[in-house]
């Protein structure tokens, strides 16, 4: 569990990292906003797009959703690093 949380912990950042110095290397003429901007969508839309997937794996492999438990359950929800307050 604990290395699934590192792994979320560091590929998360560190995508948000690389988007945002990859802009900023590709599109001089972007202000450091606009750069920063992007990066954050992109991090939060590939959250989503793992969300989604996990979720339905989840679905796809419970006979009962809501008292059934599976290892991607247990692993997502571990790793899983709420973003909400960080959108604006």
């Amino acid at each position: 569990m604990l290395l699934t949380l590192a792994s979320g912990a560091l590929f998360f950042p560190g995508l948000f990292a690389l988007c945002t110095w990859a802009l900023r290397r590709s599109r001089p003429g972007w202000s450091r906003t606009d750069c920063v901007m992007i990066s954050t969508r992109l991090v939060s839309s590939v959250h989503a797009v793992l969300a989604t997937g996990s979720g339905i794996v989840i679905i796809r492999s419970c006979d009962d959703v809501i008292t059934g438990r599976t290892v991607i359950n247990y692993y997502f929800h571990s790793a899983n690093i709420d973003s909400a307050p960080l959108d604006k």
